[in-house]
């Protein structure tokens, strides 16, 4: 009688450590996904809203080298789409990038960050299954 009361209470020990585990577990759960939702709006804010694109142009003048090469550049303009109709605007000679917009490293990091944060997401849904596993 003494070792089932003892198997019983070592198996009652078991599962309110598992418990605690899983609630744990499911604090860390709550918070990446908060991440994930702040690294996605975050993302998203980056996406540019216009296209950047550098090109050669021709001056129109007679005699001028631009007419028998590619031309004079590149220069930046940039294309969005507003109301329907593409417009273009030229960025200058050395251009900055639009107001809101992120270099591409920069973009890549935060991507990176984000697909680390879903690994984790992933690595929390194993281990509750596990411990699920454990107290059946």
């Amino acid at each position: 009688m003494a070792t089932a009361a003892k198997q019983q209470g070592k198996l009652d020990t078991e599962r309110r450590r598992l418990n605690q585990a899983l609630d744990r577990l499911e604090l860390r759960l709550q918070a990446l996904e908060e991440e994930i939702e702040q690294a996605c709006r975050d993302l998203q804010a980056m996406v540019p809203t216009a296209k950047i694109q550098f090109r050669y142009v021709r001056c129109g003048k007679k005699g001028c080298r631009c007419t028998e090469g590619r031309g004079h550049g590149p220069y930046a303009y940039a294309s969005e789409k507003v109301g329907g109709k593409v417009r273009t605007r030229y960025l200058g000679k050395e251009p900055k990038l639009p107001k809101g917009a992120v270099d591409k490293r920069t973009y890549r990091l935060f991507v990176k960050r984000l697909e680390e944060l879903r690994r984790e997401r992933e690595k929390i849904f194993d281990r509750i299954a596990r411990a699920l596993e454990h107290l059946r």
